[in-house]
């Protein structure tokens, strides 16, 4: 322990500690040799003006000495503990000879002071060092909270894995250069890693950090002294940059942090993919997005600058993998129609906005009706109609289409249930089914519960399904279309040679019919190379035993041309437009007739 810190009351100032220190010991000194001198002098001495007995003299002298004692372990700690000890010693010396000397006892009292010094000195050191202790606890408790508040700042504010900025750290720098008068523009970028999940999923997590950490040691050595770079969340980054540079600068400085993760993932090296990678096959190739914004251009606030540069980035997105995109206001008020979309369309039955139409189904040759195509349609009274093809797409991207699946299907079993009662033919009813409806878990179970709740006969549905559903896993796709073969139910494959064909499948599938999409009839009559494409479709069902329906036929040279061509159904506005449950009555009550 050092010396210093057994001190009550240490003197900072080196010169005046040594200044005191030779005082002291002078002062009491003087005052040892003054004493005895006192003692063996006349009673009174004349001091200025007044006249004052030795003995009292000789008491004031004495205290000053004890207090000079006291002094030095209150000041000086062990040093002045040691130092007051010799100094009594000295006094008690002297002190001691003067009594045996002067045969006198006028310095006993001075003895016994000087005794009950070296008791209060060792009482006052005691403690001293009692409070030294506490104190270097209490410092050593002051040093580890500071460590911990450091920790906690660190947890607080930067990424665990990167030692990056993390996103409560980049939203406040955000705000402080919103503030700052010395910064007038700077910009955001967020970059997001795509199907980084796919090398956590192959590879362990272990993998994916290790990426991580070196992909931002390779980010470093690209970085402007001046950028910040922040991890946000999980494989998404923020690259602030708070100076000035052009759009064309920019990109560039961008495509550098970019191509760090696309160059064939050269930081992975160990990785499966990559072990046996060549230029025939470069194995896993993982893309990035990035959107960019800037202040005050876009925003003069942290929230809005993050949510803009999380705008631009999901447009970005939906663009394609090693997409830029620049913010601009478009973007927001295309995702803000989106979302006030969502949030009316999560509504929309409770609200009876939606409804459905029915578009009949001819044979070809006789125009004999086969059946009806059930339609949902949705109108909102602050969106209006909204097109099909702009709601199915957000009901199947927010699982609303699972709810509202099955409303159109028991909905239009429950109508048709009745109407076939009332008017007998032989028409069907397809209704089409989302990707995410077949592959639920519950699928089977629902459809199941809807048949019987509606006591549909089974064998008068057709069930839709498109191409993309064997995507997945074609064994599990199988075996539910199966199951639902074994209800009696016909399955029709919808939007035939738009996207997955594949003739080593189709083949093997239990399909009842083909339905050929209305791009391939649309231009049927002008484009040659369409027309082929038709004869092929229609060659390839007949060989493989699948009836065909074709859709969107609005011309009666699309009808001869699929009639010479013995497509099976026709499908269109030319024989019959999507229309109401009321005016299906007629036509089922039309053929109703013709069969009775």
């Amino acid at each position: 322990m050092n010396i210093s810190e057994t001190s009550l009351i240490p003197l900072a100032n080196p010169r005046v500690r040594k200044f005191c220190f030779v005082l002291m010991i002078t002062v009491y000194l003087g005052c040892t040799y003054l004493i005895p001198v006192l003692n063996s002098s006349v009673t009174t001495k004349q001091l200025l003006f007044l006249e004052i007995r030795t003995t009292s003299l000789c008491g004031i002298l004495n205290e000053l000495e004890i207090l000079i004692m006291i002094c030095y372990v209150i000041f000086y700690g062990k040093l002045g503990l040691i130092t007051s000890s010799v100094l009594g010693c000295i006094n008690l010396i002297i002190s001691m000879v003067h009594i045996l000397r002067m045969k006198e006892l006028n310095s006993i009292a001075g003895i016994i002071m000087t005794l009950i010094a070296f008791m209060v000195n060792i009482v006052i050191y005691s403690y001293s060092i009692k409070l030294a202790k506490q104190n270097a606890k209490l410092q050593e408790y002051y040093e580890n909270i500071n460590e911990k508040q450091e920790s906690l700042h660190k947890l607080a504010y930067f990424d665990y894995l990167t030692d990056l900025p993390n996103r409560r750290n980049i939203v406040e720098t955000i705000s402080s250069l919103c503030r700052s008068q010395k910064v007038s523009t700077f910009k955001l970028i967020v970059i997001d890693i795509k199907d980084f999940k796919r090398i956590n999923d192959v590879a362990g997590h272990q993998k994916g950090d290790s990426f991580l950490k070196q992909l931002v040691s390779s980010w470093s050595s690209i970085q402007d002294k001046n950028d910040i770079l922040g991890r946000i969340d999980g494989a998404e980054f923020a690259l602030i940059i708070p100076r000035e540079i052009n759009n064309e600068d920019l990109y560039d400085y961008i495509n550098e942090f970019r191509l760090c993760i696309t160059n064939k993932m050269p930081l992975l090296g160990s990785l499966p993919w990559t072990e046996n990678a060549s230029s025939s096959n470069p194995g896993l190739i993982i893309s990035a997005n990035a959107g960019i914004v800037s202040y005050p251009e876009h925003g003069d606030s942290a929230e809005e600058i993050l949510q803009f540069a999380d705008t631009a980035l999901a447009v970005s997105k939906e663009e394609g993998p090693n997409t830029i995109r620049y913010f601009n206001q478009s973007m927001y008020d295309t995702l803000l129609n989106r979302t006030m979309m969502e949030s009316a369309l999560s509504c929309a039955i409770d609200n009876n906005e939606c409804f459905l139409v029915f578009q009949p189904q001819y044979e070809a040759d006789t125009k004999r009706l086969r059946g009806f195509e059930t339609l949902v349609r949705w109108k909102n009274k602050e969106l209006g109609q909204v097109p099909p093809s702009v709601f199915i797409p957000i009901a199947e991207d927010t699982g609303f289409i699972l709810t509202l699946g099955e409303w159109i299907l028991k909905s239009a079993l429950e109508q048709f249930q009745h109407l076939f009662q009332l008017y007998p033919t032989n028409a069907l009813l397809s209704v089409n089914l989302s990707v995410l409806q077949i592959l639920h878990p519950n699928f089977l179970s629902m459809l199941n519960r809807v048949l019987f709740e509606t006591r549909f006969d089974p064998t008068r549905l057709e069930l839709e399904i498109t191409e993309s559903i064997f995507i997945s896993s074609k064994e599990e796709v199988v075996s539910i279309l199966n199951e639902i073969k074994n209800l009696g139910i016909q399955i029709a494959l919808d939007d035939f040679g738009t996207s997955y064909s594949s003739l080593s499948y189709i083949k093997d599938l239990p399909f009842d019919i083909i339905k050929m999409d209305k791009s391939f009839v649309d231009t049927i009559t002008e484009d040659r190379k369409k027309a082929q494409l038709v004869d092929t479709i229609l060659a390839i069902a007949k060989q493989l035993g699948y009836k065909v329906v074709a859709e969107g036929v609005e011309t009666p040279d699309q009808l001869n041309y699929l009639q010479e061509r013995d497509c099976d159904y026709i499908q269109g506005y030319l024989w019959g437009k999507p229309m109401n449950i009321e005016d299906v009555i007629p036509l089922l009550c039309q053929f109703s007739e013709q069969i009775s």
